[in-house]
């Protein structure tokens, strides 16, 4: 698969498919009206994944299927028909938190705490902070290795982020390494600041937006990431951030 398909299918995830999913959509999309055959043949997918991935879509109304006589054609709605589904969905989902805020526990206070394993679960912590309001904001502690070693799910996770217009305020250790991420900063929505590397170089990231903050270990053989929703703590991490993002240093 290309690069760009590549990037198209992390594009993808990001509104709600698997990766399963993705290749399906993107091969239909390519294919244009087609059989399920000819989608299993060129999608990659097994047979009985892509014949169940079709008829969910098809449930979903992201797909619709015809007959030539012969064979069922199946076809996938145009991108901005999907953009334009995800957007109905989340108004409705929007109408309704009222009615969610009525029926939670007035046990809230206490913190909700969720573990996200594996690389993919990763991605799951990283997407949570763009479930916020748009023009919000994401501060982070951390390193830099993570975006640079993942560009492909990182691009798409930018291209969101900016279209939500979240601002991200990152510190970084003080490295040349952690410099390369500066040159994109004004076209990404992002401010960076350094701290020295003899007395800041965070081996967990911590992330911080509205109520919630996520550690995320990079460095277990199992990466992991811990998700914890309270508001006093989110709180407090933001204080501290916000007292480090004061003594960091720029690099203009």
């Amino acid at each position: 698969m290309t690069t760009t398909n590549n990037n198209l299918i992390a594009t993808l995830k990001l509104v709600g498919l698997n990766e399963s999913e993705a290749k399906v959509f993107l091969t239909c999309l390519e294919l244009g009206p087609a059989s399920a055959w000819n989608i299993y043949l060129k999608s990659g997918i097994k047979r009985p994944t892509c014949y169940a991935i079709l008829e969910n879509l098809v449930a979903d109304g992201i797909a619709s299927k015809t007959s030539d006589g012969q064979r069922t054609i199946f076809s996938v709605v145009r991108p901005e028909e999907l953009l334009s589904k995800i957007d109905n969905k989340r108004s409705q989902f929007k109408e309704s938190l009222p009615l969610f805020d009525a029926v939670q526990s007035n046990s809230m206070e206490k913190p909700k705490i969720r573990l996200y394993e594996g690389m993919e679960g990763l991605r799951q912590a990283y997407l949570l902070g763009l479930n916020q309001a748009d023009g919000g904001d994401i501060l982070v502690f951390g390193s830099a290795n993570i975006w640079q070693r993942h560009n492909e799910a990182n691009n798409a996770y930018i291209q969101e982020r900016i279209r939500k217009n979240i601002e991200l305020k990152v510190i970084f250790a003080d490295t040349e390494e952690n410099h390369l991420m500066l040159k994109n900063d004004s076209n990404e929505l992002r401010q960076t600041r350094f701290l020295s590397v003899e007395t800041y170089n965070p081996k967990v990231e911590t992330e911080i937006f509205g109520n919630t903050v996520i550690y995320i270990a990079h460095s277990e053989k199992e990466p992991f990431a811990t998700v914890i929703e309270n508001q006093a703590i989110a709180n407090d991490e933001r204080q501290r951030f916000d007292t480090l993002w004061a003594i960091a240093k720029s690099k203009d």
